[in-house]
């Protein structure tokens, strides 16, 4: 197990417990409650040790129940939980709980639920609620430092300005593309909207309202 993610100066000691328990499943298990308090103050280590456990479990899932509903729980609890306010935090945080989600789902032991979609479908809801609309990039290169009176100091307001712009950039980046993620898992994914089933309509409807989609992405739930 290649473990170069620890060059990363943001881990901390659980995130390091879960790397060091490699392919020990019940030493994983053990830490999952202190993965847990990780959360809210530090939601990057939260989601690298998720997605780290997670991994780990993958290759044991059909052959340990711990292991099974131990990676099902873990996907209820990161669903569970909002995204962060503050838009550079959240920005990282939009981008591994849908790359989390997308590692997931495709595992029957979470896929095969109803209401994990649903979660899914929330999730795209709280995505779409936070997007602008045909959002352009606000930030932009800032000319040479003005050394006239005043010019100093209004030279660093504009850097300061452009940089709190460059953070909703990514923010609003990062948000469309885990929305167009999201989307694609609802509409190709989603066991319980394949065409030659039988068709849950309250299910579908359900979904579509929490996602926010609108009706031709709803037609295109079913295949």
């Amino acid at each position: 197990m290649q473990l170069q993610v620890l060059a990363d100066g943001n881990t901390n000691g659980t995130y390091l417990k879960i790397l060091a328990a490699s392919n020990n499943v019940p030493l994983i298990i053990q830490a999952l409650p202190d993965v847990e308090r990780l959360w809210p103050q530090d939601t990057d280590a939260y989601l690298k040790s998720i997605n780290q456990a997670a991994r780990v479990m993958d290759h044991q899932l059909n052959t340990r129940a711990d292991a099974t509903q131990a990676f099902a729980s873990m996907f209820v609890n990161v669903m569970q939980k909002a995204c962060p306010t503050n838009e550079e935090i959240a920005a990282s945080w939009i981008r591994g709980k849908r790359d989390a989600v997308f590692f997931f789902v495709v595992h029957d032991q979470v896929g095969q639920d109803k209401g994990n979609w649903t979660a899914v479908a929330k999730f795209l809801g709280e995505i779409r609620s936070k997007r602008i609309s045909n959002y352009v990039n606000q930030s932009m290169m800032i000319s040479g430092i003005d050394l006239s009176p005043g010019g100093k100091e209004k030279f660093q307001k504009e850097v300061e300005e452009n940089e709190r712009k460059k953070i909703t950039d990514n923010f609003q980046s990062e948000l469309l593309q885990a929305d167009s993620t999201l989307l694609f898992l609802l509409q190709h994914s989603c066991p319980f909207t394949q065409s030659g089933k039988p068709i849950d309509t309250n299910f579908i409807s359900q979904i579509s309202s929490a996602a926010h989609l609108n009706a031709e992405e709803q037609k295109a739930l079913i295949h």
